[in-house]
């Protein structure tokens, strides 16, 4: 701050330093210099601004306006290059920016982020997009204006071409693919002309045939379509490359549409969306939203907490489906569990099915840092898992929690107690509920087969998990290791002779996998 006797008082540093000085002259626009000044306040300045700032090796900026122009005072170390920093800055991650757009499809993946942005003011930067409304007129009008501070999303169609009764459905016709290549190879020219230079891209399929005026076009003349990706959009979009890649980013991105004989209105808005956004306008689709409304991306998405992000890359062929660093940061930093720790809690049946997703999801982190062989990290995020997910308000469950997969990502991890302590309540439970079925007579025994013997199969690939901890425990003491072959054989015998009871009561039909 400025003091008329003293000056402008200067940061002190370890080493010498150069100033930049730089003068701008803004557009006369007091909203747009209004919008400038508010965004680079120091309440609403993105922290990865001055992450990047800091990379850089900028050791302090200041900006000045007066009117129309704009004075930038920056200090650097001597070393300083201002191009080569500028061109590093352009590539760095800008995940938390750049207007992302999440699709969602449910009351409870929606309902919650309105909530938080119309009450909370959380994140309204944020474009929040459900899929069960896209297919309305009424609700792409709301897309296509300012909401909060998320700009339109990018849909470029006119009114007149999603109205109610206009493009419901658009049928994918794969078999005209001959036809027109015919044309393309007999009339380059004059096809090119009339459908784009490759009339399976994206832009063009929309422009050319979905949107075109002339009668029987409107129509999607492949099964396979394909983007052409601008590569250093992709690099600045704070996305993570898949390391099997090498850096190199592949020319083309495939949606197959094998399978689909028409796209429904709220698809072709999806694909609109992605053509117009060049990646680095991030789009998420929430983990809660079913397959069907994938349009068939699955294999496209990346997981970073409770949303796949769409990236141009098959992740699934190149084995990088979670991006383990922001999930962890995600999990670890900025969730926030609101009391489900709580013992006198009463968790309903719709959130016992939240709290279960969220305890999957810290599995799925967990064993795939384990694969990174970031082994610490893996422990960290399970512990804080058990901390803030309790077996206590919710119970394990070898399906619907993934509880197994949990134990034994702690046994890999070397933490044999936590582990075991999983599976013996695991077993425990089986054990439980095939006595129960055992109990009812040969009617509602044979009506409950399936059932019962779906907890034969759990309790056996449990047995199994505790034999594997059994046989890498290593030097032990007596008392420890009696106690862990206790375990094992006291499951082992259960399933023995609770499947013999089993195999004769139902008559010999049930056979041992």
């Amino acid at each position: 701050m400025e003091n008329k006797t003293q000056g402008y008082k200067i940061r002190e540093y370890h080493g010498p330093v150069k100033r930049y000085c730089q003068m701008l002259n803004l557009k006369d626009d007091p909203a747009l210099i209004a919008e400038y000044r508010k965004r680079h306040s120091e309440e609403e300045v993105w922290p990865e601004t001055l992450a990047a700032i800091r990379e850089v090796g900028i050791l302090e900026m200041e900006i000045y306006i007066h009117g129309t122009s704009l004075f930038m005072i920056v200090e650097t170390p001597l070393d300083f290059d201002w191009d080569t920093a500028m061109a590093k800055m352009a590539t760095l991650p800008r995940q938390e920016e750049g207007n992302p757009i999440i699709f969602t499809n449910g009351d409870n993946d929606t309902f919650p982020l309105w909530y938080n942005q119309e009450t909370e003011g959380f994140r309204t930067d944020v474009r929040v997009c459900n899929l069960s409304y896209l297919q309305t007129d009424w609700y792409i009008d709301q897309m296509k204006r300012q909401a909060y501070d998320s700009p339109a999303v990018p849909i470029e169609w006119s009114r007149l071409e999603y109205v109610q009764g206009h493009n419901e459905g658009v049928a994918v016709r794969p078999e005209v693919m001959e036809s027109i290549n015919n044309f393309y190879k007999q009339n380059p020219e004059e096809a090119a002309k009339e459908f784009g230079d490759n009339p399976y891209e994206l832009k063009n399929i929309l422009k050319y045939w979905v949107r075109s005026p002339k009668e029987g076009l409107q129509l999607i003349p492949t099964d396979s379509i394909v983007i052409k990706l601008d590569k250093e959009a992709v690099k600045r979009s704070g996305m993570m490359i898949p390391d099997s890649l090498h850096g190199e980013i592949p020319d083309y991105m495939s949606i197959s549409l094998k399978g689909k004989r028409m796209l429904y209105k709220s698809e072709l808005m999806m694909l609109e969306m992605l053509a117009n956004t060049n990646w680095e306008r991030p789009l998420y689709m929430a983990i809660t939203v079913g397959s069907d409304n994938h349009l068939n991306l699955g294999n496209n998405f990346m997981q970073e907490g409770l949303a796949y992000r769409i990236t141009p890359f098959n992740t699934t062929r190149l084995n990088a489906r979670i991006d383990s660093e922001k999930m962890y940061d995600n999990l670890m930093n900025k969730f926030k569990f609101g009391g489900i720790n709580n013992p006198d809690i009463y968790i309903d049946e719709t959130v016992m099915r939240m709290c279960q997703t969220h305890r999957r999801m810290f599995i799925q982190l967990a064993t795939q840092l384990i694969k990174e062989g970031k082994k610490d990290k893996a422990l960290k995020a399970l512990d804080y898992c058990s901390e803030v997910i309790p077996s206590t308000t919710v119970p394990h469950d070898y399906i619907m929690s993934s509880s197994k997969e949990m134990a034994d990502d702690y046994l890999a991890l070397g933490e044999k107690e936590k582990g075991e302590a999983i599976l013996n309540d695991l077993a425990n439970k089986s054990v439980e509920y095939i006595t129960w079925y055992l109990s009812l007579d040969d009617q509602r025994l044979q009506g409950s087969y399936e059932d019962c013997l779906r907890n034969f199969y759990i309790l056996d690939e449990i047995n199994k998990s505790l034999a594997r901890a059994n046989a890498a425990g290593g030097v032990q003491g007596e008392g420890e290791q009696q106690k862990k072959s206790d375990m094992a054989s006291h499951y082992a015998k259960k399933f023995e002779d609770l499947y013999e009871v089993f195999n004769k009561r139902v008559g010999g039909g049930a056979g041992r996998k």
